[in-house]
C-alpha cells in the first residue's frame, strides 16, 4: 500500500505538469480529472493509449505555451496564418533547454505510466468515475461557467475539443474579415488629390495610458525625457471615444457618429486614396474577441506585420520588436509613406509590458511597472524618431492612446473603467520642420479624430475639428454620454 501511495504522488505530480504543460495554467478541476482517468485507465492496457497521446500533446505544445505564455486557443490562428519561415523563426527563438526538458518529461512520462498498475474494486472504479464527471461539470452544473454543459470536458478530451472550437472561431474571424476587405481596399475617398505635406508619416498607437503619469503632462517623476524635451505641438485635452480597445480605436479610425462607424473611411483608406505606400506594424493581437474588428485596419494596408498573432492578453513580446520592421521599411520603400505603430505600451499585466526594473518606486510593483512602462513607451518613440530623422527625409509622427485608465480605491493598480481620467489620452505631433513646442489646449474629441488626420495627411485642406467642453461625447454601453457628466475619480 505505501507503495501505492508512492506511487500515486509521482503520478499526481506528473498529471499537474501535464496539465501545465497543455493549458498554461493548472487548474485543480482538471489535475483531478486528468488523475482518476489515468488510475482507472492503468489496469486497460489499450486504453493507456488515451494517455500516452496526451503525453504526446503535451510535449509538442509545452516550448510554446512556456515560453511564449499563451495557451492552445491562440496557438491555432498562429500556425494557420504563419508562413513556415516565420514559423521556424519562431520556434527557433525557444530556448532548447525546455525542448529538452519537454523531452525528458515525455520519456518518465510513458515510462511511468507504462509501468504503473493499481487493482481496484468495482465499486471504488464507480466512486472515482463520478467524482471525474463532477469534478468536470461542477461549474456548469452552478451555472458559474459561460460554457454549455456538453462543452465541458475531461482532460485531454476537451483540450481536443478546444482545438476544434478555436479552428471554427477563427475561421469565423477570418471571414468575418474579408467579408468587408474588398469593400474597405477598393473605396476611394472624393477628391484626393492633394499631397500630403510630409515624405513619412508615423502614426503611434499607445496603450492604456493615463497622461497624468507623463511628466509631459506635469507629472512629478521624469516619465517623457524625450518627448519633453522634443520640439512639438501637443494637446492637453484629448478625450478618447471611449474607455477600451475595441470602442475606441474602432472610432478614432474611422469615420463616425459616435454610434454608427463607416469603416470604409478609415485611416488607411484614406492614405491609400492619397497614393501613400501604407503600412500597419502591431505588437497588440491579430485575432481575438476584442482584436479581429481593429484588425480590419491592417488589412486595407498595404502591407502588415503582427508580432503577436494571438490575442493580447497573455503576450509578453515587448513593442521594440517593432523597431527593426520599421527600419525596414524606411530604408527599402522609397514612396512617400502612411505608417501605423500599434503598440502593447501600458496594456496589463504592466511588469509584462516592460523590458528593465521598475526606476521609479511608486508604492507596490504593479504601480512601479505602470510607470516604468510609460518611461519605455518614450524611450521607444525617441528611438523612431531617430530613425525617421536618419532618413533625411520629411517626417511627422503622432502619438497617443487608444484610452487611460481608472485607479482602484486603494489606489494600488490601474483597471479598466469610465471615468474622466480614463479618457483623457495624450496627443503629440512631431515634425521634421518644427522648431518650437506648442501647447494647445482646445478640446479635440476622439469621434474627430479622423479628421485630425485629414488635416495632417493635408486632405482637402481639411481644418483640424475642435469641440467646446460640453459638447464632446463619449461612448459607452452602447450609447452616447457628455463627457462633462462623467465623474471624476475621488482624491
Amino acid at each position: 500500500m505505501k507503495h501505492n501511495w508512492k506511487e500515486l504522488l509521482i503520478l499526481l505530480l506528473i498529471c499537474v505538469v501535464t496539465v501545465l504543460f497543455l493549458y498554461g495554467t493548472v487548474k485543480i478541476e482538471r489535475v483531478i480529472s486528468l488523475l482518476i482517468l489515468m488510475v482507472l485507465l492503468s489496469t486497460y492496457r489499450y486504453s493507456k493509449l488515451i494517455i500516452y497521446f496526451s503525453f504526446l500533446l503535451a510535449v509538442f505544445t509545452c516550448p510554446i505555451v512556456l515560453f511564449y505564455n499563451i495557451q492552445v486557443v491562440d496557438i491555432i490562428s498562429s500556425v494557420i496564418e504563419t508562413h513556415q519561415d516565420e514559423a521556424f523563426e519562431q520556434l527557433s527563438v525557444i530556448p532548447i533547454w525546455l525542448m529538452i526538458s519537454a523531452v525528458i518529461y515525455f520519456v518518465f512520462s510513458c515510462y511511468f505510466y507504462y509501468k504503473f498498475k493499481i487493482k481496484l474494486k468495482n465499486k471504488h472504479k464507480l466512486l472515482l468515475a463520478v467524482i471525474a464527471i463532477i469534478m468536470s461539470f461542477h461549474r456548469p452544473l452552478l451555472k458559474e461557467y459561460d460554457k454549455p454543459l456538453l462543452e465541458v470536458r475531461l482532460p485531454p478530451i476537451d483540450y481536443m475539443y478546444n482545438v476544434y472550437d478555436t479552428y471554427n472561431q477563427y475561421i469565423t474571424e477570418r471571414d468575418i474579415i474579408n467579408s468587408n476587405l474588398n469593400e474597405y481596399k477598393s473605396y476611394q475617398w472624393p477628391n484626393s488629390k492633394t499631397k500630403p505635406k510630409y515624405k513619412n508619416h508615423v502614426l503611434i498607437i499607445g496603450e492604456s495610458v493615463r497622461k497624468d503619469y507623463m511628466s509631459l503632462y506635469g507629472y512629478k517623476h521624469n516619465t517623457t525625457p524625450f518627448f519633453d524635451n522634443v520640439n512639438k505641438t501637443y494637446w492637453s485635452n484629448f478625450i478618447t471615444p471611449s474607455f477600451s480597445t475595441l470602442a475606441s480605436v474602432s472610432r478614432l479610425l474611422s469615420e463616425n457618429n459616435g454610434l454608427s462607424i463607416e469603416y470604409k473611411k478609415n485611416v488607411m483608406s484614406l492614405a491609400n486614396s492619397l497614393g501613400l505606400n501604407t503600412y500597419w506594424l502591431s505588437n497588440q493581437g491579430k485575432f481575438g474577441v476584442h482584436e479581429t474588428a481593429i484588425t480590419q485596419f491592417a488589412y486595407v494596408s498595404d502591407h502588415s506585420y503582427f508580432s503577436n498573432l494571438v490575442n493580447s492578453s497573455g503576450s509578453t513580446i515587448k513593442d521594440s520588436d517593432l523597431l527593426p520592421h520599421l527600419k525596414n521599411v524606411l530604408e527599402n520603400d522609397e514612396g512617400n509613406k502612411f505608417i501605423v505603430l500599434h503598440l502593447m505600451g501600458s496594456h496589463t499585466n504592466f511588469c509584462k509590458r516592460i523590458e528593465n526594473s521598475p526606476k521609479f518606486e511608486i508604492g507596490n510593483s504593479r504601480m512601479d511597472c505602470y510607470v516604468e512602462s510609460i518611461l519605455e513607451t518614450d524611450q521607444m518613440l525617441s528611438k523612431v524618431h531617430t530613425l525617421l530623422k536618419n532618413e533625411n527625409q520629411s517626417f511627422s509622427m503622432i502619438y497617443t492612446a487608444d484610452h487611460g485608465l481608472i485607479h482602484t480605491p486603494d489606489y494600488s493598480n490601474l483597471v479598466h473603467g469610465l471615468k474622466q481620467e480614463s479618457l483623457q489620452s495624450p496627443l503629440v505631433k512631431i515634425s521634421s520642420d518644427m522648431s518650437k513646442t506648442i501647447l494647445n489646449k482646445q478640446y479635440i474629441s476622439g469621434f474627430d479624430f479622423i479628421y485630425y488626420i485629414m488635416n495632417w495627411l493635408n486632405y482637402q485642406n481639411q481644418p483640424i475639428k475642435y469641440s467646446l467642453k460640453d459638447d464632446v461625447l463619449i461612448f459607452s454601453e452602447e450609447k452616447l454620454f457628455n463627457y462633462i457628466n462623467v465623474s471624476k475619480e475621488e482624491k
